[in-house]
């Protein structure tokens, strides 16, 4: 075997670094001290780099095969030596990953408890932001790098235990470790303090880089205690501007501390705000921190601490910010990088803690530290990448990509970017799989804002974001996660005005979540997050909005904290997950098309806090079946009256949705989930509609549900698990009550006399248990529409039944009656009834006769029924009557009953009791089962029929002109259908001038159709697929036929096609295996018809065609365009081939006997080619004889294949040939 020497090469080029990589690895953990490794992570990560590097090798010494025996041998050996050592260290290592297995649960448990009693202790008390962070970062530090896990645990709570929750906080929260601010700090407060108290207002400004501590630095000197004394603590206002600042929300957080008075009156406008706070200012000496402001225009705005000795301190990224302030040289300080001993310091605390470093990476960290620049957000963000990590490598990789960061961006921001995506990337081997995109979701939040722990629960789990496993409690992977967030500085913690702790990110790592986001796809639409909180938009994006063709791809969308005031009636957004808009405080609106836009995937919506909702009056959340549960803030709404909600998937309704006082209308329908409807539904005193439609898992409802007095809807059908209901229902002014479907065996006393008597509408049908009617059934004298249809336990009506004066529609089919009571004759109101499938009636009660306004008689399946009472002649309103399924009749019944049916116009009716030839009914339909050859003569008398319907029988005929008779029945037919007739074989509909659709279905044996002058019948039926159709003749006004027709395997027994007369203007292209068997095709006086397809060749069994004498254009070109054609000899006019042989004949130009090419017409010659490929020499124009083909080398009008002895044949043999072929 030859190997390539390049082959050898480069397995032994890849394998020596790879052999080298697992010796350093096996020494490290040989060398270093052993409590090293004992942290769980520390070990996982060492053993699982052995392990990679061992299987690589291991997979490249399998491509030894590929090399000789001898190579291989080698490369074995070399690897078995480098290794020996290794395999105890190896077997150590996998006995520490069965320890890390054991210990893990326990660590992590650690972490997620110290998290919970920090932001939600038991007490009910705020724990110091100072010592809290100090006790999650432990935490965290210990689930990476601690030494003894039993010990730290118990430490912990110890820890947290001496705190006294009961101890004031700051009025701004700072973390514990701060470093290098004690220069800056002394240096602020001295300007601070050096003013007098009636000395003029005047300004000071720190500037720096983003996450250089700006912020830090501005809350230490607000809580110094003698700034505090110096101007009073009630004197100390503190704003936060950010990025995108909305002045008018800003004015109205100023007006909450300075005057809460103005709290209320939002139609103050912004300069009518800025003239109360500065008046309100103007006597005071206050210390107003105005943090994070980017943009000089705001200045002006905010100038509003003028009182004598007031100070205004200014935070900025920007120098020119503070001199647009008036800050001067001499009040302004410039914050620039940590000096290296107070970075040193400050990154140790975040990446070791209480720890020592490990050994061989001091030197490692110290390189890390210098990357960091100096600035403190990235020092203690690195740091907590780099905890628990102890094996160099790790630190070397980490360095590298530092290194390659600051050789890329000469910006130091940019760089500083780059160095917290580290942490982000590194989330990627958190212990939570949805770490990565928990860190995310704070990006849909405004800038600042603080977040408790309850509201990231409620969306985490509703996204699936948390458990990450299967079977874990969503709460608690909820503060797990929020630890591994707080340890790696990703999030912070901050207490809110009632002291509570609560989340927040740091501004630059919002901006780096959004820089993410964004880099998935810089095309918004495409995006999977669209995220514009704190934007004070007035109105939807404009790139967000999306025609009929188009969709956003977005999953989810954030426009909380803005100022809009309606949304777009038109979205598609199919993948919607989670919608957040609160605090859009002029929201007035909430189109129904928007809902409708968003799709069915909808988990989460927030609407809270948005004030001028509360002016709402419609919401429609119906087929959000992704939404598991309604926001509590739903009962904010005061005014709504209109709430859809069907097809949800809520197992349960909030007990804030009592607070929609004006609700009018509450559609559930189809909320299949819902177990049980809220105690404070009582209070939607104005409900008049409730819609409980298909809730199967509904058991009841609750004993205040009879609190509901202006109830006037109330439908419970298909609530099967509704056996019995145990309350009675108290509403006076019920109108429609549906409770069917319900298995329900009993209705309680009183049921419909808590209802009243206004009742129009009730449904009890389905409830095939019910035995008896209600008490006072009798009373509801307006009761108009009544279904007791499937009331099988039913056995009989009472008597009392006829009292309903006013019903009209009356459904009592599938029912188990074998009489109905004569009073049923009272019912003189009556328009409707449905005795459908009743089985067991025998009789009509005489009292038929009296319901003189009945229009619609449905006796279907009424099979026991065999005559009809005389008085049934009365019934002169009656214009539909089914009889299908009844006995047979007698001819007294058919002739002297059915004929009074004067205003008759739809029946339907069995063959055998049709009415005899020659009796006038003034039919418009009529739908005939059972039919037979004869039957069409028994319809010579309905010339009015407009809708004709055959369905089952013996029929073989159909013929609407009826040659023996002097009728023509079908003038006035308009539609006609016939279906399930199995021995049809003849159709013809001639002169059916108003015949408009035509439907034919199973009728298998059809072997003739014939349509002819029936102007207005221009879409036809699916014929191609009848398997015996031999004869089709269209003599219609279509204008094209259906494509279906020359599709392949179409018309499979066709043999005469007849398409005379018609106007279509184009046969469609034929596909090879249509009609395989037609030989005649007519298109005589087809005049609109010009050309045919050349696929029309591909009729291999047409022997005639026949064009019109009058349609030059289209003989003209079926000349041009068939003369070669195999089909040119059935091109007919008027008896007379189109394309006379001698044509063709003279057209062969004569060849030379010595040679086997042949020229065309043109003279161009034809070149002999090889006949292996068939099929392309075909599609390219040749033709074959015999074994040859000649394919011409330029177009032609003929090709000539002459045998592969050309030279040996005559000419008039040859020309006899081409003929033939042609």
């Amino acid at each position: 075997m030859l190997i390539e020497p390049g082959l050898v090469l480069g397995i032994l080029g890849r394998l020596q670094p790879l052999l080298n990589r697992v010796i350093d690895a096996v020494e490290i953990t040989l060398k270093y001290d052993k409590s090293c490794f004992t942290a769980p992570w520390s070990r996982y990560r060492a053993a699982s780099e052995i392990n990679k590097l061992t299987e690589s090798v291991e997979e490249h010494l399998k491509q030894a095969d590929l090399v000789t025996v001898d190579l291989a041998l080698s490369i074995s050996a070399k690897v078995e030596n480098a290794t020996e050592d290794t395999k105890h260290a190896l077997q150590s290592v996998e006995n520490q990953l069965s320890i890390v297995t054991r210990q893990l649960p326990n660590v992590r448990r650690q972490l997620t408890d110290v998290t919970r009693q920090c932001l939600k202790p038991s007490t009910g008390k705020s724990w110091n932001i100072e010592e809290a962070t100090f006790a999650i970062i432990t935490a965290f530090q210990n689930l990476n790098a601690s030494d003894d896990h039993d010990n730290a645990m118990e430490a912990l709570p110890l820890t947290l235990a001496t705190i006294d929750p009961q101890q004031p906080s700051p009025k701004l929260d700072v973390p514990q470790f701060v470093f290098g601010l004690d220069d800056s700090i002394g240096r602020l407060q001295q300007l601070l303090l050096s003013r007098h108290s009636d000395a003029d207002p005047h300004s000071i400004g720190v500037w720096g880089k983003g996450g250089v501590g700006k912020t830090l630095l501005a809350r230490k000197v607000h809580n110094s205690m003698e700034v505090r004394q110096h101007f009073g603590n009630a004197n100390i206002i503190w704003l936060t501007v950010g990025k995108d600042p909305d002045i008018r929300s800003l004015y109205r957080t100023l007006s909450e501390k300075l005057c809460p008075n103005l709290v209320q009156l939002n139609t103050f406008s912004q300069t009518d705000y800025k003239d109360i706070l500065y008046q309100e200012l103007s006597s005071r000496r206050v210390l107003f921190i105005v943090d994070d402001v980017w943009e000089e225009s705001v200045i002006e705005w905010l100038e509003v601490a003028k009182g004598p000795g007031s100070v205004t301190l200014w935070t900025s990224r920007k120098e020119r910010v503070l001199l647009r302030a008036g800050v001067t040289e001499t009040t302004k300080l410039h914050m620039d990088k940590l000096s290296e001993e107070d970075s040193w310091r400050l990154f140790c605390v975040h990446a070791f803690g209480q720890y020592n470093i490990p050994p061989g990476v001091e030197g490692l960290a110290h390189l890390v530290v210098e990357e960091c620049q100096g600035l403190p957000l990235a020092l203690k963000v690195i740091g907590g990448v780099m905890v628990g990590k102890k094996w160099p490598g790790e630190w070397e990789r980490e360095l590298k990509k530092l290194e390659e960061s600051r050789m890329k961006h000469q910006d130091v921001e940019k760089h500083l970017f780059d160095c917290l995506k580290t942490s982000y990337d590194d989330l990627e081997n958190a212990d939570h799989p949805n770490a990565k995109e928990c860190f995310l979701y704070f990006a849909v939040f405004r800038e600042d804002e603080l977040l408790e722990q309850d509201k990231l629960f409620q969306y985490w789990v509703a996204e699936g974001l948390v458990p990450g496993e299967v079977g874990d409690d969503p709460e608690r992977e909820t503060y797990h996660v929020l630890g591994l967030l707080i340890g790696r500085s990703l999030i912070e913690l901050e207490s809110d005005i009632e002291n509570k702790l609560c989340c927040k990110i740091h501004r630059v790592l919002r901006d780096l979540a959004f820089h993410i986001i964004q880099s998935h796809d810089p095309d918004e639409k495409k995006q999977l997050a669209l995220y514009r909180p704190g934007r004070h938009l007035q109105e939807f994006a404009l790139e967000w909005r999306t025609n009929a063709k188009e969709s956003l791809a977005v999953r989810r969308l954030s426009l909380n904290n803005n100022n809009l005031k309606t949304l777009p009636t038109k979205i598609s957004t199919p993948n919607m997950q989670t919608l957040l808009l609160s605090h859009n405080e002029e929201l007035e609106d909430f189109p129904n098309g928007f809902l409708k836009g968003i799709g069915q995937n909808l988990k989460v919506l927030d609407l809270s806090f948005n004030n001028d909702l509360k002016h709402l009056i419609y919401l429609h959340l119906g087929n959000c079946q992704g939404l598991k549960q309604l926001p509590k803030s739903i009962g904010e709404l005061k005014n709504l009256e209109n709430l859809h909600l069907g097809f949800g998937s809520f197992t349960k309704l909030p007990g804030s949705l009592g607070g929609l006082k004006m609700l009018v209308v509450l559609d559930l329908r189809n909320c299949a989930n819902l177990q049980h409807l809220p105690r404070s539904i009582a209070k939607l005193r104005m409900l008049v509609t409730l819609n409980l439609f298909q809730c199967s898992a509904l058991n009841n409802l609750p004993e205040e549900f009879r609190s509901l007095k202006l109830l006037e809807s109330l439908n419970l059908l298909g609530c099967g698990r509704f056996n019995y209901l145990t309350i009675s229902i108290s509403a006076p002014n019920m109108q429609t009550l549906l409770l069917s479907h319900n298995e329900l065996e009993d209705l309680p006393n009183g049921f419909l006399k808590g209802i009243g008597q206004n009742l129009k509408v009730l449904d009890l049908s389905f409830n095939k248990s019910l035995k008896a009617l209600p008490r006072g059934f009798n009373n509801l004298k307006h009761l108009i529409y009544l279904h007791l249809g499937n009331c099988q336990g039913l056995k009989e009506l009472p008597k009392s039944i006829g009292e309903l004066k006013n019903l009209e529609n009356l459904h009592l089919g599938f029912g188990s009656f074998t009489k109905l009571p004569e009073s049923l004759g009272g019912l003189r109101m009556l328009v409707v009834l449905d005795l459908g499938n009743c089985a067991n009636l025998h009789c009509l009660p005489k009292s038929i006769g009296k319901l003189k306004m009945l229009v619609t008689l449905n006796l279907f399946q009424c099979s026991a029924l065999n005559n009809l009472p005389g008085e049934f002649s009365s019934l002169k309103q009656l214009e539909s009557l089914n009889l299908l399924g009844c006995g047979r009749f007698d001819q007294v019944t058919q002739i002297y009953i059915l004929v009074g049916l004067v205003s008759l116009r739809n029946l339907k009716i069995d063959a055998h009791n049709i009415l005899p030839t020659g009796l006038f009914l003034p039919l418009r339909s009529l739908v005939i089962h059972k039919s037979s050859d004869s039957t069409l003569n028994q319809l010579q008398s309905l010339e009015g029929l407009e809708d004709l319907t055959l369905h089952t029988g013996e029929i073989k005929d159909f013929d609407s002109h009826m040659k023996s008779s002097f009728h023509t029945p079908f003038l006035n037919l308009k539609t006609l259908r016939l279906s399930l007739l199995p021995n049809l074989q003849n159709l013809e509909l001639n002169a059916c001038p108003n015949l408009v659709s035509l439907t034919l279905n199973d009728c298998p044996n059809l072997e003739g159709v014939a349509l002819t002058n029936c102007p207005n019948l221009i879409c036809l039926p699916a014929l191609d697929s009848l398997p015996r159709l031999g004869s089709l003749v269209l003599r219609l006004s279509i204008k094209e036929l259906p494509q279906s027709f020359t599709h392949r395997g179409a018309f499979p027994a066709l043999n005469l096609f007849d398409l005379g007369q018609s106007k279509i203007v184009e046969f469609p292209e034929v596909e090879e295996g249509a009609m395989p068997k037609l030989q005649w095709l007519d298109f005589d006086d087809c005049i609109f018809l010009h050309t045919l397809p050349a696929s029309f060749s591909l009729l291999t069994s047409i022997q005639k065609i026949i064009l019109g004498s009058k349609n030059e254009k289209l003989m003209t070109s079926c000349k041009t365009n068939f003369r070669n054609s195999t089909v040119r000899k059935t091109f007919m006019v008027d008896g007379k081939p189109l394309i006379p042989e001698e044509e063709v004949f003279e057209s062969v130009v004569p060849m030379q006997e010595d040679t086997t090419t042949v020229r065309g017409s043109d003279k161009r010659p034809f070149q002999k080619v090889d006949g292996d490929n068939e099929e392309r020499l075909l599609k390219r124009g040749g033709s074959k004889l015999g074994s040859d083909f000649f394919v011409p080398s330029s177009p032609v009008s003929f090709v000539y294949l002459g045998s592969s002895s050309v030279a040996e044949t005559t000419k008039s043999e040859k020309e006899h040939d081409l003929c033939e072929a042609l």
